[in-house]
């Protein structure tokens, strides 16, 4: 009987085989390249500051285009293995659930940091090397939240759609809601109303429980420099969303009947 080692080494292996052949690698090519052209047209318009722009630009752009390949990519994967019913016959082997659902999860973050890395090599040639470097790390974290919310919904609802659409409206949420909590406590909003009051409180309630993503990843990081980061503190609520989605995700697998 193999050892836990050796379960998840291959399994990885198989996962990331299996990430190379969902051509992956093509897709992070297109959203960067996609993103580079936009960046070049901007640029060429702009009256001034021409390189700044065109680094905003593409920092913008490849941040909501990574998020999508990464959603679909482990959406898609997860699913289509339920359906072809490849995860009842793993599973008919001495092979338990959390091994596989965490082999799934440590594959797919190893490939979310190559993707990170991979979409900020343009960026070294424009931008300092530190400024990138801790870019890079914060999307990299970004993505990894994202896939293990991906995985948790791929695995509890089974249905591309509905996992698609979740952790879309979660990374929209996590990318808008620190605004929506300054629009929310500005002076335009009259607070003698109960309705406003019960709003204000909602939407602060809300921002205790879900990661906010307008720490990670700032394109203004990679032109004004790392000032008002706060790595410690994006590095805390990402070990700690990771290890919540995980648990989250594991104790639905375990209790789904295949």
């Amino acid at each position: 009987m193999p050892t836990a080692f050796q379960q998840y080494r291959a399994l990885i292996c198989w996962n990331l085989l299996e990430v190379r052949r969902a051509r992956v690698l093509w897709l992070v090519l297109g959203v960067m390249l996609g993103a580079g052209l936009a960046a070049g047209f901007v640029g060429a318009l702009a009256l001034g500051e021409a390189a700044a722009q065109r680094v905003v630009i593409y920092a913008g752009l490849v941040r909501p285009g990574l998020a999508a390949v990464v959603v679909l990519v482990v959406v898609a994967s997860v699913v289509r293995e339920q359906a072809d019913r490849t995860v009842e016959l793993l599973l008919m082997r001495p092979l338990s659930r959390p091994v596989w659902y965490l082999a799934r999860l440590l594959s797919y973050l190893l490939a979310v940091v190559l993707a990170a890395a991979l979409a900020a090599l343009p960026l070294c040639w424009a931008t300092p090397l530190v400024n990138v470097l801790f870019w890079a790390l914060a999307l990299s974290c970004e993505l990894a939240l994202l896939t293990a919310l991906a995985l948790a919904c791929a695995v509890s609802l089974a249905q591309l759609p509905g996992a698609v659409a979740a952790t879309a409206a979660f990374y929209v949420l996590a990318r808008t809601l620190s605004t929506l909590v300054l629009l929310a406590h500005s002076s335009t909003l009259d607070l003698s109303q109960p309705f406003n009051r019960a709003l204000v409180a909602a939407l602060t309630s809300v921002a205790w429980l879900v990661p906010d993503f307008s720490g990670f990843a700032a394109s203004a990081w990679l032109i004004y420099g790392l000032h008002g980061a706060s790595p410690g503190w994006m590095l805390a609520q990402t070990a700690l969303y990771l290890a919540l989605l995980s648990v989250l995700g594991l104790i639905d697998w375990q209790r789904r009947n295949l």
